[in-house]
């Protein structure tokens, strides 16, 4: 079964010099649900939707702000993550997969992300009762969708590219190039960045990208859950502030609010700079 539903995966994974949290765990656990809702025989695209109701409880328990819901939570988040790459799966066994069905597929992973995000925001307000929360996660909200709109709009120039230059022909083969998988963006990302930039800037850049969107950032999530668990919270006397009480998942959120700022910019100047949606446009052309 691994090879129908996940060889060319493997094929597209080969040679890369970062760590693929997709391959490091994803994928090892996702064929087990693959081979259970294959039993069932419900489609692709009905598992697209089951698991995005499966994110949305996880969203739920975050509201409830206690520890132990959190931490539920995170693994409830991460059973999200791993079935995400199960409906791809059966519709590669089934020989069913379809542009339509990726981009529900694609619409409910951006959706979901944000959502995790203003969930854990309205679970730490009703511990802390801050308006600081809703500052840092109303700046995570934006940051992560801004992450995923600095990386569609590349392709989304592209496509626009090729309409204005009579290619609509090459569409069909140039998507499934472009995709390779449902994460085969960062393929693309990786190929490019890695001609233009020193090795070692390269992997830095591509980690903390990998940690501010999914899975890395449900790592993260489920690391300060479970230390909220054995320390709930953390208070620290400055006298400016009189007591500044936070704990590890406010400070995921103050952090996550801040940097995710410096990371959607970032990845649009390297965009830029580098001229990779001309590049991608012509080495698709030439093809």
């Amino acid at each position: 079964m691994r090879k129908i539903t996940q060889a060319k995966r493997i094929a597209l994974h080969k040679g890369r010099e970062t760590i693929s949290y997709s391959w490091a765990f994803g994928r090892k656990f996702s064929i087990y649900f693959t081979k259970l809702f294959l039993y069932t025989g419900i489609s692709a695209n009905h598992i697209t939707v089951l698991n995005f109701f499966i994110g949305l409880a996880a969203g739920a328990l975050f509201t409830l702000g206690q520890p132990v819901y959190m931490l539920l939570a995170a693994m409830l988040a991460h059973i999200w993550w791993i079935i995400d790459y199960t409906d791809g799966e059966v519709a590669r066994y089934r020989k069913s997969t379809c542009v339509t069905s990726a981009y529900l597929d694609d619409l409910t992973d951006c959706a979901m992300q944000p959502i995790l995000l203003m969930c854990i925001t309205f679970g730490l307000y009703s511990i802390f009762r801050s308006i600081a929360v809703f500052v840092f996660g109303f700046l995570s909200v934006i940051g992560i969708l801004l992450i995923s709109t600095v990386s569609m709009c590349k392709y989304e120039a592209v496509l626009h590219k090729w309409e204005l230059a009579g290619l609509a022909k090459k569409v069909r083969g140039g998507v499934s190039k472009l995709r390779g998988n449902r994460k085969g963006r960062e393929s693309v990302k990786e190929s490019e960045f890695k001609s233009y930039l020193p090795r070692s800037v390269f992997i830095v850049f591509n980690h903390i990208l990998h940690l501010s969107i999914a899975p890395g950032i449900l790592h993260v999530m489920f690391a300060a859950a479970l230390i909220d668990l054995v320390i709930p919270q953390i208070a620290l006397g400055w006298p400016a502030f009189n007591w500044l009480t936070f704990n590890f998942m406010y400070l995921f959120l103050i952090l996550y609010g801040i940097f995710s700022q410096f990371i959607w910019i970032g990845l649009a100047a390297i965009n830029i700079k580098l001229k990779s949606a001309d590049m991608l446009y012509n080495s698709l052309s030439r093809s």
